[in-house]
This record gives structure tokens, sequence and C-alpha cells, in this order.
């Protein structure tokens, strides 16, 4: 049995998703259950970037974990994607799933906030701060080494590419 917290990490699948992954594993705290991630129902991508959710059914399958996204309705509401939010924290609460994390890095506002609405199912936010040099003590993304993958949106060979680390 793994003294590990099980966690879910909110993805959006941009960088600083990726950085709190990074982050979590190398604390060796956490046990990864699932990536989260919302998206837009009528458009097929991801709420907050408008990636395809494609590209980031490919970026969890790359690093090995598994995604589970949540459906918003057409014409959401903040009302809406709060419910659509709630309902799925309660279901990973149900599997005793407890803390959710997030990575934004500068958005101190939406920090809070999702704090806020964690705080109405009982849920625990984890919220790394990654940005080094304001106040947090995360990993600088332009240092060389940590590990990056390229891909290419809209190519056809960009699952070949996935895999491939960058230099």
């Amino acid at each position: 049995m793994s003294d590990k917290e099980k966690i879910v990490l909110s993805w959006s699948g941009g960088k600083d998703s990726a950085m709190a992954l990074h982050e979590l594993r190398r604390s060796g705290r956490y046990k990864i259950v699932s990536l989260l991630t919302t998206v837009a129902e009528e458009y097929g991508r991801i709420s907050h970037h408008g990636v395809r959710a494609e590209l980031v059914e490919l970026q969890a399958e790359a690093v090995g974990e598994t995604l589970h996204k949540a459906y918003l309705p057409a014409h959401t509401t903040n009302e809406k994607y709060e419910a659509v939010v709630e309902r799925t924290m309660l279901e990973y609460k149900d599997a005793g799933i407890r803390t959710v994390a997030f990575g934004d890095i500068f958005l101190r506002d939406l920090r809070e906030y999702r704090k806020n609405n964690l705080a109405n199912v009982r849920h625990g936010g984890h919220l790394p701060d990654l940005a080094p040099g304001h106040g947090g003590d995360g990993p600088d993304i332009h240092r060389p080494g940590l590990p990056g993958t390229p891909v290419l949106r809209g190519q056809p060979k960009a699952r070949r590419g996935v895999r491939r680390p960058a230099d």
C-alpha cells in the first residue's frame, strides 16, 4: 500500500500544467490518479486554451497518465462550469480522492477562486507556486535539462513527434 496522497491534476494542456506535473512527480509525495480537463462539448476543445481535445489526449498518453474529460454544455456560463466541476469533484471525493492540484503560475486571483470552489465540496487544493523569483521555488522552464516535448498542431505526423523529447 502506498503512503502517497492520491491527487488529481487539473490539466489545461499548457506549460503551467506540465510544470505542476513535473513538480508533483519530483516531490515523491503524490500518486496522480488522473489528469482532469474541461472540454467544450460543442467544439471538442479544452475550455481554457481552445486546444483540440485530441492534443491533450496525446499529451496524457505521452506522460503516461489517465485523462478525465469533463464536458461543458454549449453556451456555458460560469454557473454551469462550476456545476460540472463540482459534480466531478464529488465523484473523485466518493472515490477517496480529496485533493486537486493546479499549476497556474501567476494567476493568484484564479488560485483563490479555485480554492474557494474546492472548499464548497470539501476538497483540498494543492497549488504549487511554480514561479521562480515570484515567491515560488519551482523550476525555471527555461533551465537547461528540464524535459520538454514539442508537438506540431495540425500536422498529420504530429502523433509520431509527441514522444520525442526536446534537446
